[in-house]
């Protein structure tokens, strides 16, 4: 059974209605105009850049594979010393939404535990998200664009680093639609080369892995999440992917082949909407020859890893004990 802790932030996620965005793709559209939600935090919290060595890189024009570089990127590492294990992390938010607080709550605790360097990017947001702050500002959200631009950036963010320290000291990490970017953007590195390696892991979070939302045990799950909603979700999904459409790999890395992929972590749990996505990649992976190293918790909804609740505490152990070599 859940803690007391996790079953009261189910409780006050329904109060507030925190779904009720993804109700709709109609309400799905009116938030995309909306001022940044509450607790958004796109950029690292003060906390981070007094505690560790917090260096932003600078940005540069760039198209495809080196789009990465017009995007704000925080290298993150203890101050004493540089750790051997560089984890890149992709924040989730439906790709319509900034990275928040509890996205950096797990960064400092890779900092501290791992120990690893930690690489953010504020990747681009979907078409018609809101711009964020003034274009003037070195960390201001890039221009949005869609699953193509952005999974060749990432990949090409992923590739640069394991270029400078070697692809089997790099970790990619990213839970909700970042666990699909990063997915989508090794399956992209795997196929198109570069002359590196592919990462030691990918660390999947509650994975977004097809936003067509179709599967038909989604409906039953749908109940029972206090975060996410099937129509929301489907119309963001639609909105990121652009073309070549919703069922590319790039948008849903469900449809991706699965064969060739370094050994991948995955957290789910029954009370999660996703929680099919998940079990068809481990299963997929599976059957390509993939080692896949699978928990799932019963009763918990998504992204509990990111959570202060006694269940997220020890998920965040599992996804520590994933970073090291």
């Amino acid at each position: 059974m859940p803690s007391i802790q996790h079953r009261g932030v189910g409780w006050a996620l329904r109060a507030l209605r925190v779904n009720s965005v993804f109700a709709s793709p109609e309400s799905l559209q009116r938030s995309l105009g909306s001022p940044p939600r509450l607790g958004a935090a796109p950029t690292p919290p003060s906390k981070l850049r007094r505690d560790f060595r917090c260096q932003p890189q600078a940005r540069q024009p760039g198209g495809g594979a080196e789009s990465w570089r017009n995007w704000p990127v925080w290298e993150l590492t203890p101050r004493t010393f540089l750790p051997a294990t560089t984890v890149i992390y992709f924040h989730g938010g439906a790709y319509v939404r900034e990275a928040i607080s509890q996205h950096w709550g797990l960064v400092e605790q890779l900092l501290r535990e791992v120990p690893a360097r930690v690489v953010f990017p504020r990747y681009p947001l979907a078409p018609g998200t809101h711009p964020g702050p003034s274009s003037s500002d070195p960390e201001a959200a890039p221009t949005p664009s869609s699953a193509e631009a952005t999974v060749t950036g990432a990949a090409g963010l992923i590739a640069h680093w394991a270029a400078m320290v070697g692809a089997g000291e790099v970790v990619v990490m990213g839970d909700s639609a970042g666990a699909g970017l990063a997915l989508a953007a090794v399956q992209h590195l795997r196929d198109t080369g570069g002359g590196v390696g592919l990462p030691r892991r990918p660390v999947l979070i509650s994975p977004w892995l097809d936003v067509t939302m179709s599967d038909p045990e989604q409906a039953a799950l749908e109940r029972g999440d206090p975060i996410l909603g099937r129509a929301g979700l489907a119309e963001a999904g639609r909105i990121y992917a652009g073309e070549p459409g919703v069922e590319h790999p790039f948008a849903s890395p469900l449809f991706g082949s699965m064969t060739d992929l370094p050994p991948l972590t995955v957290l789910a749990s029954t009370g999660d909407l996703l929680l099919p996505d998940a079990r068809r990649l481990v299963a997929a992976a599976r059957a390509a020859g993939v080692d896949v190293d699978y928990d799932e918790q019963p009763g918990l909804f998504h992204d509990f890893a990111l959570l202060p609740v006694p269940e997220g505490g020890a998920a965040r152990a599992i996804l520590v004990a994933a970073c090291r070599p």
